[in-house]
């Protein structure tokens, strides 16, 4: 599952236009922003995909890379006007098969870059 949350910058007044869909290949949307979790309301939504699938840099940024106990690794990409987590990233490896390979905190990347796989048998972006 790769889990996708997304917010504008503090002055923007709408959100920014999505034109990259951050799985390859497409994925089963589930929208389910803002349904009941056990610690309060989900602030993303579940894209599910094929284990190993590539997941893309929607906008050119920087990214953080990180693990959470609750959401396992993940991505956190700070493009000019917004952000980007991708969440639940495949680590049966450990980072080496969550994060694209090369990729380090504080890289740049482009629009459309690999920068992550999605996890075992779930994708959450």
């Amino acid at each position: 599952m790769v889990s996708f949350s997304c917010a504008p910058a503090a002055a923007a007044k709408a959100a920014p236009p999505f034109t990259l869909f951050p799985v390859v290949g497409g994925a089963h949307y589930v929208d389910d922003f803002g349904d009941p979790r056990g610690g309060g309301s989900h602030e993303g939504n579940d894209l599910l995909a094929p284990c190993g699938t590539p997941v893309i840099a929607v906008v050119s940024g920087t990214v953080t890379l990180d693990y959470g106990s609750r959401s396992g690794w993940m991505v956190t990409l700070k493009g000019t006007r917004s952000w980007y987590r991708y969440i639940h990233m495949d680590g049966r490896r450990g980072a080496a098969s969550a994060f694209a390979k090369g990729l380090k905190r504080g890289a740049r990347v482009k629009k459309g870059q690999i920068i992550s796989y999605v996890e075992i048998g779930r994708a959450h972006v």
